[in-house]
C-alpha cells in the first residue's frame, strides 16, 4: 500500500500527479463538484491520448452552486471513450465530493490508485490553489478484489453514478443548464442594482445567493414551506431581506425570539426596502391594532403568542 500527501508546490503540483496517473491507467473514474474550462483545457491532450488508446473513463460532476461551466461539459462530452454524468443535488443536500480513481495494470499485479481531497477540475485547483489531497494505492487481491479502502470508495462512486440525481449528459441538458445559468446571472445583476444605495453596496454573499435562488425555485414548484439553515453571523437576516425583495409580498411577518435581534432585523429591512418598495411600512408589533396593519411587521414569538388569535387568516380582511 502506498500513501502520499499531494499539494501544489513549486516543483510539483496536483496536475502533475493527475497527468502521471492518467497516462498509465487502464481505466479511470472521476467525481468532482465543479468542472471549469481552465481545468478541462489542461486535460484535453491527455484525454485525446486516452481516446486513441480506447482507455475508458467515467466522469461525474454536478450543478452544485452553479460553478460547473457548460462549455467545459461540452468539451469533455466530445470524447467517445468517456461517459459523462451530471449530478443535480436535492434542495436538502449539496454535492461537494472530489475523488480521482485510476486502475493500473502492472506486469505482475493490478492496483487502484485513488486520490481524495479538495481539488476540483480547474486550472487554479490543479496548479495554484492551496489544496490538500491524499493518494492511496492498493493492489487487487488474487481474485481481483479491490482493497478495503478502494472497495469502499468504488462502491460510493457507483452509488452516486447510479443515483436518480445523476443524469447522462445530453444536448437537451446543456441547453436547459445554459438557460438556467443565464437566469441566475440576471438575478445576480438585478440584486447588485437593487441592493445598492447611497455610497454603500449590499450584495448577497454565496450562502444568501444560493438560498434565494432555491427559495424562488420552491415557490415555482408551489411549495408553501421552506427551511433555511445557516450558522450564526452568516447573514440570515439579509437573506430574508433579499428574498422579500424578489417576492414583494402583500404582507410579511418576521418573528424572532429576542428583542435585540428584532430591532436589528427591522433596521436591515428598513435600510433597503424603504428605498426600493412602494408603500413600504414597518412596525414592531406591540399588541395594538394600528401596528398590526403595517406591510412589514416584526414581532417576538412571546408577543405573538399573547395575541395569536388576532392573526387568524380572516383577521385582516
Amino acid at each position: 500500500m502506498e500513501n502520499q500527501f499531494i499539494s501544489n508546490q513549486e516543483t510539483k503540483n496536483f496536475f502533475n500527479t493527475i497527468k502521471e496517473n492518467l497516462l498509465f491507467c487502464s481505466e479511470f473514474k472521476i467525481c468532482v463538484s465543479f468542472i471549469r474550462i481552465s481545468g478541462a483545457q489542461l486535460l484535453i491532450d491527455l484525454l485525446h491520448d486516452l481516446e486513441l488508446r480506447n482507455i475508458k473513463g467515467q466522469i461525474l460532476t454536478s450543478t452544485y452552486m452553479h460553478v460547473t461551466q457548460p462549455d467545459a461539459l461540452e468539451m469533455l462530452s466530445s470524447f467517445k471513450n468517456i461517459e459523462l454524468k451530471i449530478y443535480t443535488p436535492s434542495i436538502e443536500k449539496g454535492f461537494h465530493a472530489k475523488g480521482y480513481l485510476f486502475l493500473h495494470k502492472e506486469i505482475d499485479y493490478e492496483k487502484w490508485t485513488i486520490i481524495i481531497g479538495s481539488s476540483n477540475i480547474s486550472g487554479a485547483a490543479f496548479k495554484k490553489n492551496v489544496e490538500w489531497n491524499i493518494l492511496n494505492s492498493e493492489p487487487l487481491s488474487e481474485n481481483r478484489e479491490p482493497g478495503i479502502v478502494s472497495k469502499s470508495i468504488l462502491e460510493e462512486f457507483n452509488t452516486l453514478w447510479e443515483s436518480p440525481y445523476a443524469k447522462e449528459f445530453s444536448n437537451e441538458f446543456l441547453i436547459s443548464y445554459r438557460d438556467y445559468l443565464s437566469k441566475v446571472k440576471r438575478l445576480e445583476k438585478s440584486n447588485k442594482e437593487i441592493f445598492s444605495f447611497e455610497e454603500e453596496i449590499i450584495r448577497p454573499n454565496e450562502m444568501q445567493q444560493e438560498a434565494i435562488v432555491k427559495l424562488d425555485k420552491l415557490r415555482k414548484m408551489k411549495e408553501t414551506k421552506a427551511l433555511a439553515v445557516a450558522a450564526t453571523g452568516t447573514g440570515k437576516t439579509y437573506m430574508s431581506v433579499f428574498d422579500a425583495m424578489q417576492v414583494n409580498p402583500q404582507r410579511l411577518l418576521f418573528v424572532v425570539h429576542r428583542g435585540d435581534i428584532l430591532l436589528k432585523a427591522k433596521e436591515s429591512f428598513d435600510k433597503i426596502l424603504s428605498k426600493n418598495i412602494s408603500n413600504y411600512s414597518s412596525a414592531i408589533y406591540d399588541g395594538k391594532a394600528e401596528t398590526a396593519y403595517c406591510k412589514y411587521l416584526f414581532s417576538t414569538e412571546s408577543m405573538l403568542a399573547l395575541h395569536l388569535k388576532k392573526f387568524k387568516p380572516d383577521s385582516f380582511e
